[in-house]
């Protein structure tokens, strides 16, 4: 009977969210069995997510938990409110500087309802590390179109794509924040001066942001790679004395950097090379996506499981006469 009762479980799925959109709406998920990104601290899953009873809100997300043991509620949150913090950033960075277009998501935090059976098969073949269980806690986040590349790793160190806008925005978060927090691992899609960024790093004093916040240890090390450039010219300096004189060791544990410096890979390897974190052979999944149409109206019926072939929901379509063709992001760093 226990083997007859987990076979029901098909389908990864999460509960309504336990954190709303700008909207005011709840929404869930339902994503694949096998990720599509495996970094250092997290595992990113495609699927879809709803808002509940609701089939045409369905939109194309990125599912993320945590690598370590289960996401907690309070770390699940605590991510979500480093997000909107962010965006707080950008809006007031955005006064000094009109000509950029700097915008974060926002993602949800929401429990897993059911975990699928076929996780095991596919954690075999695929050979990664991370199991799903029943009550932790995920972050669900649109999935954005375009390129989806790093521009500054969690530690400060910046990548080929990052332009000195993005790094004086950090800078400003500093400054902003009254010297109380700085925003890193800044990751999204840029599209001319306009920048839409996913989930950031927040290290604060007082590790309010979750699991990837280092404290004070997090915002030395920051500014020990950063350097500041002609967007930064009216921003105070940063300085160690600062900190606390514990500072310079409280980042080695219990977050440690050790394995956020770029390191080399063979020319052989493709698709999730990046050089914060060390990805092992993953399969990276390369879709395509219809986008969805806007929101409107309420359904009855509780939405349909994910269909993991045509990357849509069983029952009423969503297309609407056209498909948006996504590429494999070249860097994912989680």
């Amino acid at each position: 009977m226990g083997i007859l009762s987990k076979l029901k479980h098909t389908d990864n799925c999460t509960l309504p969210s336990l954190t709303k959109c700008k909207d005011g709406h709840e929404w869930f998920s339902s994503f694949e069995f096998y990720p599509i990104a495996v970094g250092s601290r997290k595992t990113a899953f495609e699927g879809m997510m709803y808002v509940p009873n609701n089939y045409w809100s369905q939109t194309p997300a990125i599912i993320k938990c945590t690598n370590y043991g289960q996401g907690t509620e309070d770390d699940g949150k605590a991510e979500v409110s480093g997000a909107v913090k962010a965006q707080e950033f950008a809006e007031g960075f955005s006064k000094r500087f009109p000509q950029f277009s700097i915008k974060f998501l926002r993602p949800l935090a929401a429990v897993m309802d059911t975990v699928s059976v076929f996780n095991g098969i596919f954690r075999f073949l695929k050979g990664y590390d991370k199991v799903l269980s029943e009550g932790e806690c995920v972050l669900l986040e649109e999935k954005l179109e375009g390129d989806f590349v790093s521009f500054i790793y969690k530690n400060g160190v910046i990548t080929s794509n990052c332009e000195p806008i993005l790094q004086a925005f950090c800078h400003y978060t500093y400054s902003a924040s009254n010297e109380e927090l700085v925003m890193s691992g800044l990751q999204g899609v840029r599209n001319g001066h306009s920048y839409t960024l996913s989930t950031p790093c927040v290290h604060s004093r007082a590790r309010q942001y979750g699991n990837t916040d280092a404290g004070e240890g997090g915002i030395s090390t920051f500014f020990s790679h950063h350097q500041c450039n002609a967007y930064c010219s009216e921003l105070p300096k940063f300085s160690p004395t600062d900190l606390s004189a514990s500072s310079s060791i409280s980042y080695e544990k219990p977050y440690s950097f050790e394995d956020t410096f770029p390191v080399q890979y063979s020319s052989g390897r493709s698709g999730c090379d990046s050089p914060e974190f060390s990805y092992t052979e993953r399969s990276m999944l390369v879709t395509a996506e219809i986008h969805p149409p806007a929101y409107e109206g309420v359904d009855s019926q509780p939405p349909p499981p994910y269909d993991f072939q045509n990357k849509a929901c069983h029952g009423k379509s969503n297309n609407a006469g056209s498909s948006n063709h996504f590429s494999s992001p070249d860097v994912r760093t989680y």
